[in-house]
């Protein structure tokens, strides 16, 4: 048998073993991460709660809620607010800063 013949039947199955290799090593389960760090002020354990519009609990909980998290991080802070009334008058609240040394702006 002619030693390039030799060589070539080799090279699709040493690729085939380097592909399974490869496999292997990238869904291992000893490399695959179970929970990802959630980080700071997050506990896995409270998970938000779905509502109605008008405020009661859906039931059942969509699966996937996100995870509360929360810190403080010492600064203040303002946020603007929209909101729809019965009658369905649209109310804008902006965020308003006292400017000076009493507040931020």
């Amino acid at each position: 048998m002619p030693r390039w013949t030799l060589r070539r039947s080799l090279f699709p199955r040493l690729l085939a073993l380097a592909g399974a290799v490869a496999l292997a090593a990238t869904t291992s389960p000893a490399l695959a991460r179970t929970t990802p760090d959630p980080g700071p002020g997050c506990d896995p354990a409270r998970r938000a709660v779905a509502h109605h519009a008008g405020g009661a609990l859906l039931d059942p909980q969509p699966l996937g809620a996100p995870i509360v998290c929360g810190m403080f991080t010492g600064y203040g802070g303002a946020e603007a607010r929209v909101a729809v009334t019965n009658d369905g008058t649209v109310v804008y609240e902006p965020a308003v800063l006292t400017p000076g040394i009493a507040g931020t702006g």
